[in-house]
C-alpha cells in the first residue's frame, strides 16, 4: 500500500493593510456651490401667463405689464384686464433667493413660491406712470394723470432711513433725466450735486429709457431698471443703476490706480509668505479717460475684491439684463453702477469727491460666486424657478394668437429674421465648403447624375448605360 503524500501546511493568513477609506457621508455630500448655466440669448417672454392659476379681474387696462402696490409691496403681472399676483420674485430679492437655492433649505425656498394672502387689496393698481417711456400718459376715465413732483418722505427716526435716502436720490436722478428743473433735496444735497456733475459730461438724450419696469410671465419675475443707454456703435443697451450705499466703498477696501496684477505664489520662506499675505487685494482700481459711449470719457472703477453688498448688486443687475433680453432688447455684457454718497473722498488728482462710476463685466467669473459668472448664476436661478413653477402650478393651453402687437413686437420680429438669415448663411457656407472638399467621383451631385443616367434592366438583368 502506497504511502499517502504529505503536504506542507498553508502559510498563516495575514491581513493586508488597505488604504484608509474616505468618509462615505462626506463623499456623497456634494460641494455647495453657486450653480451656473449657459445663457439663452434669443428667448422671448410669453405675452400671456402660461401657468394654470386664477387671475384678478381688472376694471380697465392700465397699459403696463408690472405693478407694485406701495401699501403692501405686492407685485402684479398684468396682461390686458387680467392680473396675476403672488409667487413673483422681485429683483431686490434675487440675491437672497440665490443664497437659499445654494443652501437648499426647503422651508426657505418655499417662501418664494407662496401664493398671495387671501383678501389682499390693490387700490392703486390703475394709478402710476407708463414705466417704459417715463411719462404720465396712462389714460384713465377719459383723463390723463399728472406726474407728482413731490419728493419721497424721509424720516430720520425710521429704521428704513438709509433706504429712504436712496429712494430720494433715485427720485432726483430720474426727474433730472426727464428734464425737470427741481431743487436738490437737502437730505441728499451732496450726493445730488455729484449726480449733477456726472450729468454735465453727458450729451443730451444719453439715456433712452428711465425707470423701465419689466415683468416675465415665464419666470414670474420682475424688476425696474433705473436707466438704459443705447450705444449706436454696438447697437446694444447698457444698464445704469444708481446706488448710494456706503458699504460699496467700505473702510478697509483700498481704491488704487489700475492696472492691478495679482502676485504669483513663489517658493519662499515662511516669513516672506506671511509678508505677502498681509497685502490684501484692493476693492477697486480706477482708470482715467475711459470711453463709455461715443465721445464720452470719464473715470471708471473696476471691481477687484469688492464687498459682499456689491456682489449682491451685480447679481441683481444681471437679472435685470436678462429681463430686458426677454423683452427683445439687445443688451451689452457691461453694466454701470454710479455711486454717489456724502462719505466719498477725492481720488487721484481730484480736489473734491465725485461720483464713482463702477463698471462690471457680467461674463467675468467671481471668486465669491465660487468661480461662476453673474450671467451663469442668473440662468441657474431662472431655470430652477421655471421648473418649480411648472411642477407647482401646471401649464395651461396657450390662448389664440393676439392680433394687436405689444410694445416690442417689431423688435422681436426683426431679431427672429436676423437669426434665421444668419442660420441660412451659415448653412449655405457649409454646403459650399463641403462641395469644394469632395472629389468628383464621391460628390453627391455626381452620384445623383450617375443614377439619373441609368436605364432599366434588360431581360437578362443587366443594366444598360446611357451615353452622356
Amino acid at each position: 500500500m502506497e504511502d499517502c503524500p504529505t503536504f506542507a501546511p498553508p502559510p498563516p493568513r495575514t491581513r493586508k493593510k488597505s488604504a484608509p477609506k474616505p468618509n462615505a457621508a462626506a463623499a456623497r455630500k456634494p460641494k455647495k456651490m453657486f450653480g451656473s448655466r449657459p445663457e439663452v440669448p434669443f428667448e422671448i417672454d410669453c405675452d400671456y401667463n402660461p401657468y394654470d392659476e386664477e387671475p384678478l379681474v381688472l376694471p380697465a387696462n392700465p397699459k403696463k405689464k408690472v405693478h407694485m402696490e406701495k401699501c403692501n409691496h405686492e407685485y402684479v403681472l398684468m396682461c390686458g384686464v387680467e392680473g396675476y399676483p403672488g409667487r413673483i420674485l422681485s429683483g431686490s430679492k434675487v440675491w437672497a433667493f440665490a443664497v437659499a437655492l445654494k443652501t437648499g433649505n426647503p422651508k426657505t425656498l418655499a417662501k418664494y413660491f407662496e401664493p398671495i394672502a387671501e383678501g389682499t387689496e390693490f387700490p392703486t393698481i390703475l394709478n402710476g406712470i407708463n414705466l417704459e417711456t417715463g411719462e404720465a400718459d396712462i389714460e384713465f376715465e377719459g383723463g390723463q394723470l399728472e406726474r407728482d413732483l413731490t419728493p419721497p418722505k424721509v424720516d430720520p427716526n425710521s429704521g428704513m432711513y438709509a433706504a429712504q435716502l436712496g429712494t430720494l436720490l433715485h427720485w432726483y436722478a430720474e426727474h433730472r433725466i426727464l428734464g425737470y428743473d427741481i431743487p436738490r433735496p437737502p437730505e441728499v444735497s451732496v450726493a445730488a450735486s455729484q449726480v449733477d456733475d456726472f450729468f454735465s459730461i453727458l450729451p443730451p438724450g444719453f439715456f433712452s429709457h428711465v425707470e423701465l419696469g419689466l415683468g416675465s410671465f415665464t419666470y414670474k419675475f420682475c424688476g425696474t431698471i433705473d436707466a438704459l443707454h443705447y450705444n449706436p456703435v454696438t447697437k446694444k443697451y447698457a444698464i445704469y443703476d444708481w446706488k448710494s450705499s456706503k458699504l460699496i466703498f467700505e473702510i478697509g477696501k483700498e481704491v488704487l490706480p489700475g492696472p492691478w496684477v495679482k502676485k504669483e505664489k513663489t517658493k519662499s520662506s515662511k516669513k516672506e509668505k506671511e509678508e505677502e499675505e498681509e497685502d490684501p487685494p484692493p476693492g477697486f482700481v480706477y482708470y482715467d479717460d475711459v470711453e463709455i459711449a461715443p465721445g464720452v470719457k470719464c473715470r471708471i472703477f473696476d471691481p477687484v475684491a469688492p464687498p459682499d453688498k456689491f456682489i449682491e448688486y451685480i447679481v441683481q443687475l444681471a437679472s435685470y439684463r436678462r429681463l430686458a433680453m426677454l423683452h427683445g432688447y439687445p443688451m451689452d455684457t457691461f453694466v454701470y453702477i454710479p455711486v454717489a454718497h456724502h462719505t466719498l473722498t477725492p481720488v487721484g488728482n481730484d480736489t473734491k469727491a465725485n461720483l464713482r462710476l463702477c463698471r462690471v463685466d457680467l461674463t467675468k467669473p467671481i471668486e465669491r460666486l465660487d468661480g461662476a459668472t453673474p450671467i451663469g448664476v442668473v440662468e441657474w436661478i431662472l431655470h430652477y424657478r421655471r421648473s418649480a413653477l411648472t411642477r407647482q402650478l401646471g401649464l395651461r393651453p396657450p390662448p389664440p394668437m393676439r392680433t394687436e402687437p405689444y410694445s416690442n413686437f417689431y423688435r422681436i420680429e426683426q431679431m427672429k429674421k436676423e437669426k434665421e438669415e444668419l442660420a441660412r448663411a451659415i448653412k449655405e457656407e457649409a454646403k459650399a465648403k463641403e462641395k469644394e472638399k469632395e472629389p468628383l467621383h464621391q460628390s453627391r451631385y455626381f452620384q445623383a447624375s450617375r443614377k439619373a443616367s441609368k436605364k432599366p434592366k434588360n431581360e437578362e438583368g443587366q443594366e444598360e448605360w446611357m451615353e452622356v
